[in-house]
């Protein structure tokens, strides 16, 4: 059976109150069950979100890239550092990116690097969005999917730190 979307996921430029904290990138839950990421004003020229919505698109409907937690508050949290995928973006110089591009996604087995015009955000937008992708990359909760192989089983989740429940007994 082929691979169906669960997630659909937007980009757009959104106003300073959208967000919690003083961040640059928050990823909002959407009623239809997919996730719009709020890039805030003055960090990011509107054309580079529309781009974004249509690569991202393009790369979930054909299931390069498929979500293993369900849980988009989870993406808030402090990344594990489990560093189980990385994708990243990467500021280039217009005259460096090709023509007619504002984005060009690469991707590699265990990851994405994306090119990223420098004149269309700031770097603070760029920072907060890597880590950001630290997080939902690096920790498994989006993983990538290429064609005839098995997408990987979401990492366990480590065990929180108990004391020990026996004593030890010292032999002398």
């Amino acid at each position: 059976m082929p691979y169906q979307p669960h997630k659909q996921v937007t980009y757009r430029i959104a106003e300073p109150h959208e967000f919690p904290d003083q961040r640059t990138v928050h990823i909002s839950p959407l009623p239809s069950g997919g996730v719009e990421f709020l890039l805030r004003r003055g960090h990011a020229r509107p054309e580079l979100a529309r781009e974004f919505t249509l690569q991202t698109a393009h790369l979930i409907v054909h299931g390069d890239w498929r979500e293993y937690a369900a849980d988009t508050a989870g993406l808030e949290r402090p990344p594990l550092g489990l560093l189980l995928g990385v994708s990243r973006w990467e500021a280039v110089q217009p005259e460096d990116m090709p023509d007619g591009h504002l984005i060009y996604p690469t991707d590699y087995d265990g990851g994405s690097i994306v090119a990223v015009r420098a004149d269309t955000h700031t770097d603070q937008l760029r920072h907060d969005t890597n880590d950001l992708l630290l997080r939902a990359v690096g920790d498994g909760l989006w993983n990538q999917h290429w064609p005839h192989t098995r997408p990987p089983a979401p990492p366990p989740r480590p065990a929180p730190l108990s004391a020990p429940t026996a004593t030890l007994a010292v032999l002398l």
